[in-house]
């Protein structure tokens, strides 16, 4: 877990200061009340996840989101973990983002044609606070429509909201609508 915190840490400052300029055309920032109702259903083929990012119970417009996966290869210990990114998100002004993702987007060292299930992790940058999530979600039929366990295509798509602040929490909604709240681990960056 520390060892992936890191990563993500890494990660993310390196990412940040590379691509703060950086908006996926896609993000919410272009359509900021499209995250407010999880979109369900047919024409959700690459949409990956929602969310929200807060700070003290007020959205966070200057934040970032992007995903990030780990080969899961059989590698000796103390060797280096093959990571991909997706394209930074900056969220929109009401704190809400939307990370695109078909599975032709992804390598196929991260996601082989006949894969099952994708873990990633979800990275949130708020400020000089960074976090990160991580859960699994199944391409559903060839267009790879992403739903969490159990799920269909009807349901809809994950939801992560980020909440920075006195007390940082995680509110993960899975497809079927079932929620689950939990601390958040924030690592802060010092100037």
């Amino acid at each position: 877990m520390l060892q992936s915190l890191a990563s993500v840490v890494v990660g993310a400052t390196l990412l940040s200061a590379c691509q703060a300029a950086s908006n996926d055309a896609r993000s919410s920032s272009t359509n900021p009340r499209s995250a407010w109702t999880v979109p369900a259903g047919r024409g959700t083929e690459d949409v990956f996840l929602v969310g929200m990012v807060q700070r003290n119970g007020q959205p966070h417009h200057d934040a970032t989101v992007f995903v990030s996966l780990e080969a899961d290869d059989d590698l000796p210990v103390g060797s280096l973990v093959p990571t991909w990114q997706s394209p930074t998100v900056r969220v929109g002004t009401d704190g809400r983002f939307i990370i695109h993702l078909s599975p032709s987007d992804i390598p196929a060292k991260f996601l082989p044609p006949d894969a099952d299930y994708l873990n990633f992790e979800v990275n949130a940058i708020s400020g000089l606070d960074v976090a990160g999530w991580s859960s699994t979600v199944y391409p559903l039929g060839q267009q790879g429509t992403w739903r969490t366990s159990g799920a269909g295509t009807a349901d809809a798509v994950a939801q992560f909201n980020f909440a920075f602040g006195r007390n940082p929490t995680m509110s993960f909604t899975d497809s079927d609508g079932q929620r689950e709240d939990s601390p958040l681990p924030v690592v802060q960056f010092h100037q």
